[in-house]
């Protein structure tokens, strides 16, 4: 796995079943399964790179990997909620927005990965 850019290190620990090192997350996804997100470094006020890898039975599949700032990590229930932000939104006065943020949601539940 290579990302040119580099791989930040992660500041800020969730709450829930997401264990955290200093390089990527790690959510269970069942028996045998587990799924790592990275985040690379900010450069230039662009979202840094989230790329997911699930490992599964000795094998590793990527599965997501865009530009995305993680805005919030979330437990309910079974389900761990990323809220994702894929653009940066820019402001033309302090407090005055160009535009509006363009989220989506990533949800980890029950060994699925769900986005929207």
């Amino acid at each position: 796995m290579e990302n040119n850019e580099g791989w930040g290190y992660l500041t800020n620990e969730p709450d829930g079943d997401i264990r955290k090192t200093s390089f990527y997350y790690k959510i269970d996804q069942g028996e045998y399964s587990m799924a790592l997100l990275f985040i690379g470094t900010y450069i230039m006020s662009q979202p840094p790179r989230l790329t997911i890898l699930v490992l599964k039975n000795g094998n590793a599949s990527l599965v997501f990997d865009r530009p995305s700032y993680v805005n919030n990590v979330d437990k309910k229930g079974n389900e761990t909620i990323f809220t994702l932000q894929a653009n940066t939104v820019e402001y033309r006065d302090v407090g005055v927005p160009c535009d509006s943020p363009e989220l989506h949601t990533l949800v980890f539940k029950e060994g699925m990965i769900y986005y929207e």
